[in-house]
C-alpha cells in the first residue's frame, strides 16, 4: 500500500475498528500524522495565531489513528484491547510509585509529599515506556498469514473475493468488480463471431472480385 492509499484508507475507515490493517497502512499513516504535527508545530511557533491548527489536526486524526492501531493488532491476530496496555501500565506505575514513596519516606519528613509525587510520576512514565515498547513490538509484526477471527490476510488473495482480503467490489484493493467492468475474466466472455466484410476474393489468385462476378477478371477462374 502506498503513502497516498494509506491516508485515503484510514480516513475512509475513520471509525472502523473491525477488520485488519497491514503494516504499510499503519506506518504510512503514522508517518503522515507525525510529520504533519511537526510542521504545524513549527508554523505555530513562528505564528502564534496559528497554534490552534496543531490542536485541530490532532483531534481530527485521533479516531482514525486509534482505529488503524486496533486493525493493525487484529492483523497480528491480537485483540485491540492491547492498546489499553499503555494506560494500564502507566496507571500501575503511578500506584506502585506512590506506595513505594509512602513506605520509604518517614511521615515526619517535610519532603515526603514531594518525594511521593516524584516517585509516582517516575513510575507512571516507566510504565508508559514499557507499555509502548510492548505495543511497538506488536505493531511491527508481519501479518498473520492465514485468515483469522478478524478477517482474511490483506496481503494475500482471498477466495471468493477476487482481491487481496477485501470482498467489497468498490474497494481499491479488490479485483471483484461488477460484470462488464475492468477485472472481468476474458474467458467468461462469449466467443466473438467474425463480421462479414461483404468482399469476395478469388480462391486461385487472391484478386478482389466484383460484386456478383462469375469469373475472375485476373486469372479467369470460375467463382
Amino acid at each position: 500500500m502506498s503513502f497516498a492509499e494509506s491516508i485515503s484508507t484510514c480516513f475512509r475507515k475513520y471509525i472502523v475498528f473491525s477488520g485488519r490493517a497491514q503494516r504499510s497502512e499503519y506506518w504510512w499513516f503514522f508517518l503522515f500524522t507525525f510529520v504533519t504535527s511537526v510542521v504545524l508545530g513549527i508554523i505555530g511557533s513562528l505564528a502564534p495565531v496559528l497554534q490552534f491548527l496543531e490542536w485541530v489536526f490532532s483531534l481530527a486524526v485521533l479516531l482514525p489513528s486509534l482505529a488503524v492501531t486496533v486493525r493493525r493488532l487484529h492483523d497480528t491476530n491480537r485483540t485491540g484491547w492491547w492498546i489499553l496496555l499503555l494506560l494500564g501500565l502507566g496507571l500501575a506505575g503511578i500506584i506502585v510509585g506512590a506506595a513505594l514513596g509512602a513506605v520509604l519516606v518517614p511521615d515526619d519528613d517535610g519532603w515526603r509529599f514531594i518525594v511521593i509525587l516524584f516517585v509516582s510520576i517516575a513510575g507512571g512514565l516507566l510504565g508508559l515506556v514499557v507499555g509502548y515498547l510492548v505495543l511497538l513490538y506488536f505493531l511491527i509484526q508481519p501479518s498473520d498469514p492465514a485468515p483469522n477471527q478478524y478477517g482474511p490476510n490483506p496481503l494475500q488473495p482471498h477466495p471468493g473475493t477476487g482481491g487481496y482480503g477485501y470482498a467489497d467490489p468498490g474497494h481499491p484493493y479488490s479485483s471483484a468488480h461488477p460484470t462488464g467492468s475492468y477485472g472481468e475474466s476474458p474467458y467468461d466472455a462469449p466467443p466473438m463471431e467474425p463480421e462479414p466484410s461483404g468482399r469476395q476474393f478469388c480462391t486461385q489468385c487472391g484478386m478482389q472480385l466484383q460484386p456478383e462476378a462469375r469469373f475472375c477478371t485476373a486469372c479467369g477462374a470460375a467463382v
